[in-house]
Parts: structure tokens; sequence; C-alpha cells
């Protein structure tokens, strides 16, 4: 090998003791040696087939023929003073060959190309690039496509490129092509004449545009598209982007009018009163207010490009048993296409004839930067690639009946947990045609445990987080970096193309009028408060995720609003309560006009009746989570969420709106009276009879007692002793509530604000512009005067008027079919809800969640509601039902 090296090396050696340098010290010889050194270094031999040399060669050569000694690793040292490195030789043929694929100009050549060794510039053999090109394509074997791929797609070019933000340390896909390497050197071809056109590409070029398209499908197909779009001009990312995007919005047209009912046939509730149904119903599609919407003036669209908002009004969701609806014919619903009259046999070949189609999109195959071909042969090659694509597309649409099509009795479909189905379903979640129905759905086809081995997902956020991050995005003004660190590289919250009060979907004319002048995200004279319909889709969600006995842990920390310390490098991560706490904290300080702050408490008081603890602790640095301000000393410091709330600063919150105050002073007391009655419960659980417990309880014998330690008189104390011990004995409501499902036990106080607070979501819209968000029955400011001790009892018109039905002390329906996700009928003894609006609901079936819990099932089968079989989990299973632990 040194014999072969040597001839290779016969022109490197010196001509004249001059050049050896002999004369001067070794320490500057380096210097004068270096352009023989580097040669021998990184000099290509590949005519030969022979690799260049190695520093051990390197190392005898100068020793021999230059009388210069030096180790090996000096060498290696002087090698990255020079940031000198060796290429491979397959290496620099990439290189070429990718420089060359990027250049698109007439006259392009491979006999352009000059390479730098050193201090010399030598050209590129054609031929050599050639004969490598043609052996990788050669060989090259179908890529499996990356399931999931194909759905991605959701925002077109223009919007795309808004959400990308330019980072000077790497290639962005808007900015400049990939970067030539330096020692690389194409020239410039020469000019052709206007009147002589462009001529073809040379068959050596040709081959070049090949591989490359060759290379850019094997990176799509690989998921790499962050290097697909930095390796393709600006026009390539544009056609290859909207060409996706394209399909990805006829897949969701397909996706939602799947299995749907023929749109001359709607079904109404047969119960509602007639005094909105004297005609046949209107769909939403067709409302006086979607078409009252203003055009914006021709002056000020140019100057905004922004497109007239949708209207402010929501619509909603009303979920009723089976036995209420009733067909009502020849009305059109427009916005869910009707299903086809011979669908094929699955959604998921449906989606593969239409990508070979390509009648989804007006750009031709042969101009895509990828091979359509590779693409529809690695989906021939597992047609299963797809299935994960249909999945996302059915729960971005809503669709639960395609759901049920594409599961297989509570089987998990390989890959699917990497797409994270209820974070999906959070980040599109439509209250105002769908509600919970999607949680319910995917929790009844996948595994019982799905929820619970997935509840966090790739950036950390638990699937309550991600419905906070619907919440943040639909009705506060929020920048996304504030709320995750995932979302520092973009500026956009995952759904923004979906209104969780319905009011607009990705297929919305004006939403996609704002991506194509380039909005990645909804403006926020979009937006409206915290409403209704966005709380009772939330709360719902929430109780699918916690409610089940294979739930996940309702205090897991949150992956949202964390901080770092700075000082100590302590991460500081938030409990769910803290969260909401924070949420409510920005619904008021950048909320939308007309906030109140209902849906943050609706929410805690959904978590709490669930089994959050308000009495847990956490590192809460106050100054970074709610100024986004690094303090630059350690100024964390263990807080529960009332603590968290006395931490605002009283000018912040003085600066709020009167609606906003009140809802937070509710909150506040809230929390007040869920801490004090933990604190009584635990003290009766030490007490050994009636009287010490009332003793101990005294005004005087409380110090220990969290905030308002007012326990009543003699009576009240007597009165609370009982409850306690009916809590014992499971009495206080249904035993299934609190014996299997472990749900906690809470006081009257709280019980009655959850049950009201149900009523009031269920029951309640804001019909009109002049309308209050909430209704005069709840009453928000009388609440907190009840709770504040200011008012002997709540002046609230659910209970003064006798409007609701009966419910427990800890505020379940359970007199309910489904008392975990009661429907209007079943809270309101009487009919008084505003929403039998036609053109603005939509209808749904109750939820089966509490059945799966309730008497429902010791009906069904039998069974004795109160028998020793009832807390049997073997008896359970033995019946078939061993599902449901």
């Amino acid at each position: 090998m040194r014999s072969s090296m040597e001839q290779l090396w016969q022109d490197l050696r010196p001509q004249s003791g001059k050049e050896k340098f002999q004369h001067i010290r070794h320490k500057e010889r380096w210097e004068h040696l270096k352009p023989v050194i580097v040669q021998l270094y990184t000099r290509e031999h590949s005519d030969s087939g022979r690799k260049t040399g190695t520093v051990p060669q390197i190392v005898d050569f100068m020793k021999v023929h230059y009388g210069f000694h030096a180790t090996p690793n000096e060498y290696r040292n002087h090698f990255r003073q020079w940031n000198v490195a060796k290429r491979l030789v397959r290496d620099e043929k990439e290189d070429v060959a990718s420089a060359l694929g990027r250049r698109k100009r007439p006259g392009t050549s491979t006999s352009l190309v000059q390479v730098q060794h050193g201090d010399q510039t030598q050209s590129f053999s054609p031929r050599k690039l050639a004969r490598y090109i043609t052996g990788k394509m050669n060989h090259r074997l179908p890529e499996p496509m990356m399931p999931g791929l194909l759905s991605s797609w959701t925002l077109p070019y223009a919007a795309f490129v808004s959400t990308i933000r330019q980072d000077p340390n790497e290639h962005s896909p808007f900015g400049p092509l990939g970067t030539t390497p330096s020692y690389l050197n194409i020239r410039s071809p020469e000019a052709t004449s206007p009147s002589g056109g462009a001529n073809a590409p040379s068959p050596n070029m040709d081959l070049v545009y090949q591989y490359a398209r060759q290379q850019h499908t094997n990176l799509f197909l690989q998921g790499r598209t962050t290097d697909l779009l930095v390796s393709l001009g600006s026009e390539q990312r544009r056609v290859l982007i909207d060409y996706f995007h394209d399909f990805y919005l006829h897949g969701l047209h397909l996706a939602r009018g799947w299995g749907r009912e023929p749109s001359n046939t709607v079904r109404v509730p047969m119960q509602f009163p007639t005094q909105h149904s004297t005609q046949p119903p209107r769909m939403w599609s067709s409302s006086r207010f979607l078409s009252s919407s203003p055009s914006p003036s021709p002056g000020s669209r140019s100057a905004t490009n922004l497109p007239s908002p949708p209207t402010e009004l929501c619509q909603w969701s009303i979920h009723l048993g089976e036995e209420s609806f009733a067909p009502v014919n020849n009305v059109s619903h427009p916005s869910q296409p009707a299903a086809t009259s011979e669908p094929p046999s699955s959604f998921t070949h449906m989606l593969h004839q239409t990508l070979a189609s390509g009648d989804f999109t007006d750009t031709p195959c042969s101009d895509l930067p990828i091979s359509s071909d590779c693409m529809l042969e690695s989906i021939q090659n597992d047609k299963r690639l797809l299935g994960l694509d249909a999945w996302k597309l059915a729960i971005i649409a809503g669709n639960s009946d395609l759901i049920y099509d594409l599961s297989d009795k509570r089987k998990c479909p390989p890959g699917l947990p990497d797409i994270y189905p209820f974070h999906l379903a959070a980040a599109f979640i439509n209250g105002g045609h769908g509600c919970c129905g999607m949680f319910g759905e995917l929790f009844h086809c996948l595994p019982e445990d799905f929820i619970f081995r997935n509840n966090i997902d790739k950036d950390g956020h638990t699937i309550l987080d991600a419905l906070m991050l619907s919440v943040l995005r639909s009705h506060t003004r929020i920048h996304p970096a504030d709320v995750s660190h995932a979302f520092r590289s973009t500026n956009r919250f995952p759904g923004e193309e979906q209104d969780i009060c319905g009011r607009w979907n990705p297929e919305h004319p004006q939403v996609r009028e704002l991506f194509k002048n380039g909005f990645a995200r909804v403006p926020s004279s979009w937006k409206h408060c915290f409403c209704h319909t966005a709380v009772q889709a939330i709360c719902h969600a929430i109780i699918h995720i916690y409610a089940p006995s294979s739930r996940p842990d309702v205090n897991t920390r949150s992956g949202l609003f964390i901080r770092r310390c700075t000082e100590c490098g302590l991460e500081l991560k938030l409990r769910p309560l803290h969260t909401v706490v924070v949420v409510a904290f920005y619904l008021a300080q950048h909320g939308m006009p007309g906030e109140t702050l209902f849906g943050a408490l609706a929410v805690l008081a959904t978590l709490i009746s669930l089994g959050a603890d308000v009495s847990l602790e956490v590192d809460i640095s106050v100054v970074e989570i709610l100024q986004n301000e690094a303090s630059g000393v350690c100024s964390h410091k263990p807080l529960c969420p009332l603590k968290l709330m006395e931490a605002v600063p009283d000018h912040v919150r003085e600066a709020w709106t009167e609606d906003c105050q009140t809802g937070w002073g509710c909150i506040y007391q809230l929390f007040v009276h869920r801490k004090r009655d933990i604190y009584i419960y635990k003290k009766w659980k030490m007490m050994p009879s009636l009287d010490s417990y009332c003793a101990l309880l005294a005004p005087e014998c409380s110090e220990d007692c969290p905030k308002g330690n007012h326990f009543g008189d003699e009576n009240e104390r007597h009165e609370r002793y009982q409850r306690y011990e009916k809590y014992e004995m499971h009495d206080c409501c249904h035993g299934y509530i609190h014996e299997r499902l472990k749900l906690p036990h809470t006081d009257p106080t709280f019980g009655r604000l959850w049950a009201s607070i149900q009523t009031e979501w269920l029951t309640y819209r804001r019909i009109t512009s002049e309308d209050g968000w909430i209704s005069d029955r709840f009453g928000m400011k009388e609440l907190l005067e009840w709770l504040e001790g200011s008012s002997i009892d709540w002046q609230n018109e659910f209970y003064q008027s006798n409007m609701m039905k009966r419910h427990s002390p800890c505020g379940w329906f359970e007199d309910a079919d489904d008392w975990l996700l009661p429907t209007a009928v079943d809270v309101s003894d009487g009919y008084f809800m505003n929403m039998d609006i036609w053109d603005r609901s939509s209808f749904l079936p109750a939820g089966k969640l509490g059945k799966l819990y309730g008497a429902f099932l010791f009906k069904r089968f039998n069974m004795n509601f109160l028998s020793a079989e009832f807390l049997d989990q073997e008896h359970f299973q033995r019946q078939g039902l061993d599902i449901l632990f």
C-alpha cells in the first residue's frame, strides 16, 4: 500500500532541498509545508479507484521525503486548526449532484463544475458523476412511506411560510437554497439570446435532475419534510405544499361527509316546543347571521389583506336521547356533504383512488419535485400506510361514525399512538357540531387503557393541556411561544383553522381566503370570549378523560407554562389546577371583550369533581409565568392554586373588567371552600366522637384551618358530622360514583355549584349580540356574595324557582341515563332552555359514558342494585363485563 501511495504522490516530492524548509524552526515549518500536507490528506485519486492517504501514511511520507518529524496527533490538531476535512469520493459526488440539481438555469452543465483541493482547482469529471448517479438509481429500493404523512399538510404555501421563524444557524425552508459547499465552484452558463430559446438539458444534466427528484422523493417518504423543503427551490416548495394541501382538503371533505345521512333528512328533537318550529327547521349554513356579515371595503381590504370576520354568534350542540329524535324531510345541509350512493369498499381505498387519479388538484403530477409513481408504489406495497391518514382526517373532520368504521373491536391500529388521537381531537374540538362526540367514540373504539398509556404527547403536553391550548387559542390574544416551548419555532397553535364554537372550519371560505393571503393564525377580531358552547365541549371532553376507571392521573403535571429558574436550574412545572388558574389569568388579562371567567370556573369545578387536588403545591415563579420576565434570581416557591391566585398583584386585577374580577373572586372562593372541606373531612376521620369533633371545629380551636374557617353554629357542625358518616357509608351519591370510580366526596356547597354550572351550560346560549354571555338565572355576582358569606343563600333562580331536577349532594344528576354526561332534559324540571333554534343547532345522541358505570347495567343484566355482587369485580367478569375494570 505504501509503494502505491508513493507512486500517486510522486509529484508532491520536494524538487530541491530548499522546498523542505529545514533551515527554519520546526514550529514554523507547519505553515510552509501546509500546501503539501493538505494535498496529501485531501487529494482525490478516484480515477484509479484508490482512496486518499491516511494520517500514518502522511507521517511516513513527510519523514522520508521532507525530514519532517511529527506525531499523528500533531497532524490531526493542525488539520482542525486549518479547518481541513477529508472528503470521501462519494460525498464529493453527492455534493456535486445536489448542487447541480438545484440549478435550473438553461445551459447548466456538469462540465462547469470545479473542485478545490487545497490550493489547487481541478475540473470535475462528468463521466464520473454519470457513473455514480446511474449506479445509485439502478440500486434503488422502494422506500416505505411514513404513515400519516399525507394528512399533515394543513396549510397552503402562503400561510405555511409565515409559520417558520428565520434561524440564522439553520437553513430555513423559505430562505435561500441549500448552500453549495465552499470547495465547489460551478461556473454560470453563458446567457442565451432571446431569439435562440432555451436548449433542452444535456443527457448528463437530465440524469442529474432525475436523481434529484429521486432524492427528494426519498426525503418525502421518510417524513424528513424540513430537509426536503430546504433542498427545494421556492417554486418547487410552493408546488409541493399546495399539491398536498389540496389533497388534505379533499380528504377532509370526504371524511366529513363519509357515511352521513342524505342531506334531505335531518333528525330533530320531538319534544321541543313549537315556538321555533312553525316552519321546517333551517340548517346553520343558511343562517341569517352568516349572510349578514358585511364585506370589507376595497381600501381596507388591500390595507390588511384580512377577510371579513365570521359572525360572533355561536353554533351549539344539544345532546338528546335516541327516542327524542324524529326525521324531517326536504331540508338541505350544505355544511355536511351527502354520502355517495355507491361508496368504495373503504375510506382508505377512496383516499388511494383519489391520490392515484389526481382529481383533487389542478397541479399535474409532472410538476411535482417528487415522483408520484414512487409514492403510489410505496402505498401499493403496504396499503395500511393510508390507515393513519384516514384516522387523522376522520378526527379533524369530527366524523365519529367514520372512526367506528375504521376501528377493529377495541384493537389499536399499528402506529396510532404516534398521532396522539385524543390530543388531535382536543386541537380540533368542535362544540358547534359535535361537542365531545369524538372523545366518546375514541374511548369506545380504542383499548380501554389507551388514554392512560398515551396521555402525554411528544411535546410533553397532556390531553388536558391540549384542551387548554384550544381555549387559549380561541379566546385570548396570547402568543403560542408564551404557552409552550414546543411552539417557539412557530407562531401558531394547533387547530387554528377550527373554531370551538363551530363558526368556521378548515373548509370555510373565509379561512381559505385568510390562508391564501398568507395568514396562518386567526386574527383576534374573529374571536370572542370563552362561551357556553366551548365550555360544554371542553368540560365534557375532560369528563371523558378522567371519569373512566382506566383514566390517567388527574393531577399529572402539565406541559404548559413550563419555566426554568435561571439561577438554580430547577424546572418549574404546574399541576392541572395551577394551569387552569394561569389560563383564567390570561382570559382576564388578554381575553376577548365580554369575558366573564365562567368557563374557567366550570373547568375547575369539573376537574375538582373528578378528583383534582386543590391542596397540591408546586414550585412556581409568579413573575416568570404571569409576566413572561426572567427574574434573574430564585423567585420560585411552593404554591397551591389558592396561593397562586393570591400572588397576582392587586393593581393587575383592578385593571380587569368588573365581570372578570367577579369571576376571579368566584374561583378564589371555590378554592377556599374546597380546601376547607378537605380539612374538616380529614379532622372528622380523626375524631372518635361527635362531641370531640364539634369541639375541635369551634372557631377558637381552628387556627390551622385554611382561610375562611367559619364552621357554623353547633347545629351546623352536627349536620356536617352526620353528612360525613354518610360519606363513609357511600350513601351521599350513587354507590358506584365513589366506590368504583373513586370520584371524591364534596360538600353540598360545591355540589350545588357543580349542578348549577352543568344546568347553565346545557340550557343557555347567547342568541343575539345584545344578550349576556351568562344567563340571569345563574348569577355570578350573587354566587360570589354567597361564597364570601355576604349573603345567607345563593340567589340562584335554578334553586329559587325549583328549575332543576334532583341531584346528589356532590352535584351529580343520578337519575339521568348518563349521570356523567346529563342532557338538558335530565337536569331541567320544566322547559326553559333557549337553544331550540334549528339553524344554529346540532343534535347528538346522549352520552354513553355513565351508562357503563350506572344503573343501566344493573337493569339490563337483572342485577340486584344493592346486592353484594354490585361491588364484586369477579361477578362482572363472569358476566363478560371485565372491560369496565
